[in-house]
């Protein structure tokens, strides 16, 4: 019952054997990172270090666990084979939990063909240790029985298949019934897995409506962590602890230590249990027999029941001389009797005894005789440095000053010289409290450093691209995280074999890069050896093999050196390299499948471009010998030979247009659209044509009418296609049609711009069955085939780049004229949208930029024109349902148009409105290489990197806020003030602010910022008038990087302090949880400020420590507790002395001062001036009103 004591020291450890070095052990467990397995692994691979084995740990997870993908854990407990190992260690225990412990047996029989010892649960006939879990449990109820008083116990047991928790079960009821207590099956809660225990309580307290304190006076469980959950559900309901009922657990793992009162707990063995059942291994291993082994419990006492620690009852106590039974006073100890003494109390072994121990005793024993303190407290202190730098726990050293104090202080013969010991002995407990806030700094720092080099590896591994890069950047990483050696392996496409993807060792030579094979070219292996012959580990050492999968799919394992005790590293790690790997076998499936279609792609162009390739070989050669024979003829042999060559030439164009229209049908032709003027399309298009009518005497002279005066708005889509479509509409005037009078044009429509090709008709029959044809093949459905003649081709070419830009081609008559054309769509954010000429219903057209064009007037007759402001924002439902046309002119929008226009462009719903956008544009400087429009919006947009404040609520704090930041220099703050709650959607959607301020007390504006998700991750600062009774919205508590902060008198300076520091990012802020502390803090001074408030009163009703409190305090507010205290009395103490006639003594009394020459002193400090003084000015501006 001794906290310090180890239980299985009156169990020595058997086995001590002689090991053959380089033995291949594999060690199976559920777990190392959670439970008591943090504290079992590090104690068995100091073991396999000492015995300079090779130690493998397989944390496989529990078998056919059903939480979240944990089976998936299991596969790698398939990899310890002996073909890889010697002997095989299992904590065969921790993998039931979901299966029973019968299904667990079964699996290890048939999975491990090597010889084995377990613990937790026998296997067959294999060794096995176990713990007596049975007197344990027994013990502890009896002491809540015997030592408390308790009659109605509650319990809370582990999971049924679980063998060990139903003997925690069994010895509770068996203990109830010897005392002659009554069973009561409400009192308990069965069958929950070990992190299920608020679940547990729930099912008491909720589902029975049973109270603690009335229906039960204490509750007892299977395992710390069902107590623990339990613990903080019932303090959160306001219930305390032992007050209103005793609370005990069982295993004394951390989570017995992580509440305040600790938990009176039994202490399982289970480092020791691992020893054991590691050494009968070795012993097994040399052909001996060992036999099975139970180990005793140990109950270990603390606040949770009502006891107090045994190491404050040791270092209390009287110091009267001790006597024998005769009455005379027993003599001192001897020095070697005492060390005894001591390394028994405080479980120091032999060797510790004489490096820590002996200068400590000898040095105090010196002290008694001779009064010299130095020498004790110097060793007292290299034995502290000496724990700090090992990791060790440093609550032992506490019971060896106490055991000094009761052995040797009362056999001091001189009382002075027993005062200078005992004021040794404290001094000695100050290197001791200094020592753990060394310890506390070193393990924050040394945290801090990991997450450091973790978020590195995140990093890295994110930007991974290959396997290579993975492997790469492990060993760069790992070994800043004092891992020295890596093996990574992959599954293989062939079940039977596996994928060394190459490593790291301690050298820094990879063994095996992908890419760059290992020294023994080995990089597949078969999957019954855990890693090539050629890298496995040849020196001894401990590796942890860790899984590796994404939900449901496996993806290999890794094996890691087992160089530090962090458990929570290795298991970061593997999740990390878990995403990493899942992300590259997306990337190169997706790779794959693209260069799969690419290929395919690729041939089938090739093949289509060899055929047109061969069919204009053979037309080519006929064009190219009759221009050579044209040359050299003349007379009629002359336009024979010219007819040949306009003949072939218009075969070879048909050629070119098969193969276009063939790209088209297997939709491989490419498109490059953009925004251009089509005015000057049209006019570029004519100059080209006109180069070419001096080379060609068939080309015709073209006309170009371009509406004048106006300004054309932009047109989506390739211009080389269209201009492709505009020359086959010309080429069938000119050589058809023989057309006259040939004419581009360009017009706009309601359903958008029109580019066209006219001429006039010569009539005739000829022209007449010309046109019919023409007709026919304007009209024909593509699926009813081509007739292979050039008319068709072409046309059909023009109608599949018409459809591929959302237009369309015809052909109309009027007074002689035939006109062939292309209507086009008006342009969208990302492509184009059309409008549909016979919609007749009342959609509007939305104006973004100064005036309303004569353009759409004409257009759009009836139509409303509508600006959209920012305001229209805030309901896009009504703008979805009645906009069907926006007319957008960057050039002349004002910064509320761009914020509309932004919140436009991100919603997808508006992507596809169509877009009337003025060709004046093009002369931007942002329409460079224009892709969409909605590109070039973005080009437009201002830019927004300067810090943003969103202030909500009062003007008149805010504005006293504002000028304080201004006056400590924020360079290029933007502040955005909103007034009202509805408002804040709006401003969400288009800044993302660096700090939030509330200056309101509604609740309006913080339910506003809590229901938009997009401000979650910016910092919010909310400034609350002093009140007793504030209510906080809890849900405040919850969010990430929030403070809170007193307003008005006195605090100006500090909110201002707070947020330039945000807005700077210079501040770091806390975690939610514990932010909600210092949070809660603020609200219990703003209550009693005027009451005497203590430190140790305030961290008891905060659950936290006083020197954690205070530091987070700090750290937060950028004060100190009670330098914010001091604010709200003095704020009070202002107001006070400008209403009230009370003296400055009572004044300072009613603000919470006990001491008048201390208020005077911090009014001076915080106001810049005396009471006095501050009373008379606040009269004399009275007197002046009056």
């Amino acid at each position: 019952m001794r906290q310090g004591r180890r239980p299985f020291d009156t169990d020595p450890l058997e086995g001590e054997t002689a090991t053959k070095e380089g033995t291949r052990i594999a060690f199976l467990l559920a777990s190392i990172h959670s439970g008591s397995a943090t504290k079992v692994w590090p104690e068995l691979v100091k073991e396999g270090e000492r015995r300079k084995c090779l130690f493998f740990i397989f944390p496989g997870g529990r078998l056919s666990s059903r939480d979240e993908f944990e089976y998936m854990r299991n596969s790698i407990f398939e990899l310890a084979k002996s073909t890889s190992f010697d002997a095989a260690l299992c904590w065969a225990s921790s993998l039931s939990g979901f299966a029973a412990e019968s299904e667990v047996e079964s699996y290890l029989e048939s999975k491990l063909d090597m010889p084995l010892v377990t613990f937790g649960l026998k296997i067959g006939r294999r060794p096995v240790v176990n713990i007596d879990a049975y007197s344990g449990m027994k013990q502890l109820v009896l002491h809540l029985i015997r030592r408390h008083g308790c009659k109605k116990i509650a319990f809370l047991g582990g999971p049924r298949a679980h063998s060990s928790a139903e003997e925690r079960f069994k010895a509770y009821r068996d203990t109830l019934e010897e005392k002659g207590l009554p069973f009561d099956e409400n009192l308990v809660a069965l069958d929950n897995p070990w992190t299920e225990g608020r679940r547990a309580i729930q099912r008491i307290l909720d589902e029975r409506k049973l109270r603690p304190g009335r229906d039960f006076d204490a509750l007892c469980s299977a395992s710390d962590l069902l107590s623990f959950e339990a613990a903080t559900l019932l303090e959160e309901r306001g219930w305390k602890i032992p007050q209103d009922m005793a609370l005990a657990g069982f295993n004394d793992s951390e989570e017995s230590n992580l509440l305040s009162p600790t938990f009176t707990t039994v202490r399982m063995p289970l480092d020791r249990q691992a020893l054991q059942a590691f050494r009968m291994l070795l012993e097994l291993l040399e052909g001996k027999k060992p036999g099975d082994r139970t180990l005793k419990t140990n109950l270990v006492l603390r606040q949770s029941c009502g006891c107090r620690t045994p190491a404050v009852q040791k270092a209390g106590g009287n110091l009267s001389p001790p006597t024998n039974r005769a009455g005379r006073l027993k003599t001192k100890p001897a020095p070697e009797e005492l060390l005894k003494l001591i390394a028994k109390e405080a479980c120091f072994s032999g060797e510790e005894k004489e490096k820590f121990l002996r200068p400590i005793v000898g040095s105090f024993l010196d002290s008694s005789k001779t009064g010299g303190e130095d020498r004790f407290l110097e060793s007292l202190d290299e034995t502290l440095d000496d724990f700090i730098a090992k990791g060790r726990d440093i609550d032992c050293v506490q019971n060896i000053l106490s055991i000094l104090r009761k052995a040797v202080i009362p056999r001091v013969e001189s009382r002075r010289r027993a005062t200078v010991l005992e004021g040794m002995l404290g001094k000695g407990r100050v290197l001791i409290a200094e020592a753990e806030k060394r310890v506390s700094t070193y393990r924050a720092w040394k945290e801090k450093r990991i997450d450091h080099w973790l978020s590195i590896l995140s990093h890295q591994l994110l930007c991974a691209k290959d396997v290579e890069s993975v492997v790469k950047s492990i060993a760069q990483c790992l070994p800043s995280l004092g891992i020295y050696a890596a093996y990574l392996v992959l599954k293989s496409k062939d079940d039977s074999r596996r994928v060394f993807a190459g490593g790291f060792t301690q050298a820094g030579k990879p063994p095996g890069l992908p890419g760059l094979p290992n020294h023994s070219g080995e990089r597949v292996f078969s999957k019954d050896r855990l890693l090539p012959d050629s890298v496995f580990p040849k020196e001894p050492g401990s590796y942890i093999v860790l899984p590796l999968y994404f939900e449901s799919t496996s993806l290999g394992y890794v094996v890691l050196k087992a160089d530090r005790p962090d458990a929570y590293v290795y298991e970061e790690i593997r999740a990390q390299i878990s995403s990493a790997l899942r992300g590259v076998l997306l990337f190169e499936q997706a790779d794959e499948a693209r260069t799969r279609a690419e290929k395919a792609e690729r041939m089938k162009s090739e093949f289509l471009a060899g055929i047109t390739g061969g069919l204009q070989e053979p037309i080519r050669f006929i064009r190219d010998k009759s221009r050579e024979l044209l040359s050299r003829s003349e007379g009629r042999e002359r336009e024979g030979l010219e007819a040949i060559v306009a003949a072939s030439s218009r075969q070879m164009e048909m050629t070119r247009d098969l193969l276009d229209l063939s790209l088209a049908q297997v939709e491989d032709f490419p498109l490059h659209p953009g925004l251009f003027d089509p005015g000057r399309f049209l006019e570029n298009l004519a100059a080209d044509l006109g180069m070419r009518q001096g080379q060609s005497r068939s080309l015709r002279r073209i006309e170009l009418k371009i509406p004048q005066g106006s300004v054309l708005p932009l047109v989506w889509g390739d211009k080389i296609r269209l201009a492709q479509v505009m020359k086959i509409f010309l080429d069938y005037f000119f050589h058809d049609l023989r057309l006259e009078e040939t004419r581009l044009e360009v017009s706009m429509r309601e359903s958008g711009p029109r580019l066209a090709a006219t001429g006039r008709c010569p009539g005739g029959d000829r022209a007449t069955g010309t046109i019919a044809r023409l007709r026919s093949c304007m009209d024909s459905d593509p699926a009813a085939g081509l007739s292979v003649e050039k008319t068709s081709i072409s046309i059909e070419l023009a109608k599949r780049i018409a459809l591929l830009h959302g237009a369309s081609v015809g052909l109309s008559e009027s007074s002689q004229r035939l006109c062939l054309y292309i209507d086009l769509p008006f342009p969208s954010m990302d492509s184009f949208h059309r409008i549909d000429p016979e919609s007749r219903g009342s959609w509007s057209i939305g104006l973004l930029g100064s005036g309303a064009p004569s353009l759409l007037q004409e257009l759009y007759i009836g139509r409303r024109l509508r600006r959209i402001g920012l305001s229209d924002a805030l309901d896009t439902e009504e703008l979805l349902r009645n906009l069907g046309l926006l007319y957008i002119d960057p050039a002349t929008m004002n910064s509320e148009e761009f914020s509309a226009a932004e919140l436009l462009v991100e919603d997808g719903r508006f992507r596809r409105l169509a877009c009337i956008v003025p060709g004046t544009l093009e002369q931007s400087p942002f329409f460079e290489d224009p892709r969409s429009l909605g590109e070039i919006l973005r080009r437009h947009m201002p830019q927004r990197d300067s810090p943003c404040l969103l202030a909500l609520g009062q003007a008149v704090e805010l504005g006293l806020l504002e000028r304080s930041l201004a006056g400590k220099a924020v360079p290029d703050l933007r502040v955005l003030p909103c007034r009202r709650p509805e408002e804040v959607s709006i401003i969400a959607g288009r800044e993302k602010p660096r700090l939030i301020i509330i200056s309101s007390p509604g609740p309006g504006f913080i339910q506003a910022v809590l229901a938009i998700g997009a401000l979650n991750t910016s910092p919010l600062l909310w400034l609350f008038e002093r009140a007793e009774e504030l209510k906080f919205p809890s849900p405040l508590f919850e969010r990430p990087r929030t403070l809170v902060c007193n307003a008005g008198q006195g605090f100006t300076d500090l909110a201002a302090s707070l947020a330039r520091d945000i807005l700077g990012e210079k501040k770091p802020l806390l975690p939610a949880s514990t932010g909600a502390i210092v949070i809660k803090a603020l609200l219990y001074l703003n209550r009693h400020f005027k009451e005497k408030i203590s430190r140790w009163r305030l961290s008891e009703e905060l659950n936290a420590s006083e020197d954690y409190l205070s530091r987070i305090f700090r750290s937060q507010m950028g004060t100190t507790l009670w330098d914010y205290l001091n604010r709200l009395r003095i704020a009070y103490a202002v107001e006070l002395l400008a209403e009230s006639s009370d003296t400055v003594a009572e004044v300072a009394a009613r603000a919470g001062f006990q001491d008048q020459a201390y208020f005077c002193r911090v009014f001076k400090r915080l106001q810049g001036t005396t009471p006095g003084a501050l009373r008379k000015e606040s009269q004399h501006d009275v007197r002046k009103v009056q």
